[in-house]
């Protein structure tokens, strides 16, 4: 890190240590966050065809419940939507 005091470089005493700090910061937060966002898309990707599927059940059993309180919603394209989400999701992973 170069400090400067009226334009002036003021040379470099060699101490680092709120260098060395920052870098031991960011590197464990980076590590923790980099497990994290692995762990969960594992866990995704280890439950991908539970959650398809209780994906598809939600829009059919929206597709029976829309006509009987009177909203024909758009659950057959949220349906066929989820059913290619998934299985490209399956192919790709």
């Amino acid at each position: 890190m170069i400090i400067r005091i009226n334009g002036a470089a003021l040379p470099d005493i060699g101490g680092g240590a709120i260098e060395n700090i920052t870098e031991t910061i960011t590197g464990i937060m980076s590590r923790a966050l980099g497990e994290t966002v692995h762990g969960i898309f594992a866990a995704l990707n280890a439950y991908s065809p539970e959650i398809i599927t209780f994906g598809i059940i939600v829009c059919a059993l929206g597709m029976m419940v829309a006509p009987i309180v009177g909203n024909n919603g758009k659950w057959l394209g949220r349906m066929f939507i989820t059913f290619w989400v998934g299985v490209i999701w399956r192919v790709l992973t």
